[in-house]
């Protein structure tokens, strides 16, 4: 397959690649060998809590963990219904045994959404689940899940891809597409120093690359990101002198680009620097309020935000 191809035959690596058993998933490996060992011998948990950030991998371990189960596998997304009524519901249809396979396995997506009233009605159920029946509460805000569920689950935290896991995922996603770059290894390099670690967004990256983005462009989901890049690294350094000086060779139709890549850098930054949260917070708030993010807004409101922003993280 060729660069023009691309596309064409595969529309998402995030669905063509979406692991459906356990050898195929990369990530989380001692978690992933610790749920693997229980399930085979036997001791099959009630319930599990699948921690995370977004895009780590949770929904599709559920996937997996219904695969090994020889399961019917159930999705609700508590985002959808966060009441009570739905989580009763949710609770009656758990005591029916399975129609197919041999266990019911319900996930819970975004289930931190769910009210404590709904929590609270789904505990009994929990509690008194059948032995066919196995519950998935899966979230990027573990703490939102009230105490009395979160112990009656088995709760496992993923995080995201190291290194070698980026690299073995970039492979895959590349060898999928039929392509090869000899820029492969600076990509790897430069999604891990980004802290792009969640398999959903480094595939996303990998499609753009794959497609002849360099590096960075591919990231940040632009072919202009260098010059933005250098942009986003003098405004964390608070170097307003060299923001305003590139700022003055941009043009209004760059504005929007330079907006995004400021502000993803400022989040990687977040996350690579957790001391300076509040700053940082505010100097992405201030970049992005109140701005719908396809509108080009002009370089002159552009430069007094990154100003602000300069101020902000001093």
């Amino acid at each position: 397959m060729n660069a023009d191809q691309i596309g064409t035959t595969t529309r998402n690596l995030a669905v063509d690649l979406r692991p459906s058993t356990f050898d195929e998933f990369i990530g989380s490996p001692s978690i992933v060998n610790q749920i693997r060992t229980q399930l085979r011998s036997g001791r099959v948990p009630t319930a599990i809590l699948l921690s995370g950030p977004t895009g780590c991998g949770k929904t599709t371990l559920a996937r997996c963990i219904n695969a090994e189960l020889n399961g019917e596998l159930v999705e609700k997304n508590a985002a959808d219904d966060t009441g009570v009524d739905a989580a009763r519901a949710a609770g009656e249809e758990a005591a029916h045994r399975p129609l197919m396979g041999d266990f019911k396995v319900i996930v819970y997506d975004e289930a931190h959404q769910l009210t404590k009233q709904a929590q609270n009605a789904l505990l009994k159920h929990v509690e008194d689940a059948p032995p066919s029946t196995v519950w998935i509460f899966s979230t990027t805000e573990p703490s939102k899940i009230i105490p009395t569920l979160r112990g009656r689950c088995v709760s496992f935290a993923l995080a995201g891809l190291t290194l070698d896991g980026t690299r073995t995922l970039v492979q895959r996603a590349l060898t999928h597409l039929g392509k090869k770059d000899a820029k492969t290894e600076e990509f790897v390099q430069s999604l891990f120093r980004e802290n792009v670690t969640a398999p959903r967004a480094i595939l996303m990256a990998t499609e753009r690359f794959a497609g002849g983005m360099d590096p960075l462009g591919a990231i940040f989901g632009t072919q202009d990101a260098p010059q933005a890049f250098e942009i986003a690294k003098a405004v964390a350094k608070r170097d307003w002198n060299t923001v305003r000086t590139a700022l003055s060779q941009a043009t209004n139709e760059e504005a929007t680009v330079i907006r995004l890549v400021v502000v993803n850098y400022l989040k990687s930054m977040l996350l690579r620097e957790p001391e300076r949260p509040v700053r940082v917070s505010e100097a992405i708030i201030e970049l992005t309020a109140h701005i719908p993010a396809i509108e080009a807004f002009g370089l002159a409101e552009l430069c007094a935000r990154l100003y602000n922003v300069c101020e902000r993280t001093k």
